[in-house]
């Protein structure tokens, strides 16, 4: 498997809170409506960003597949 640049632009993902059903807003905020989350489009800054606020053992990324519509990866954080 080759990787190439564009591979960076094929998916988007969304912190969301497994209890609260929140969305991650970014900076330690949380919102109800997913068009307020903070977007993420690579796992290295999701990692960051669950590192530097404390998330972990609470939520899930979300990250859907620009060239495979209706596929959803969740990984736990």
């Amino acid at each position: 498997m080759i990787a190439t640049g564009e591979s960076h632009e094929q998916g988007k993902g969304v912190i969301k809170h497994r209890k609260t059903e929140q969305y991650y807003k970014g900076e330690g905020q949380w919102t109800p409506d997913v068009e307020q989350a903070m977007e993420f489009q690579n796992l290295s800054r999701v990692v960051e960003e669950a590192h530097r606020y404390g998330i972990k053992d609470c939520c899930e990324f979300i990250m859907r597949l620009a060239k495979l519509p209706g596929f959803i990866v969740l990984l736990p954080l």
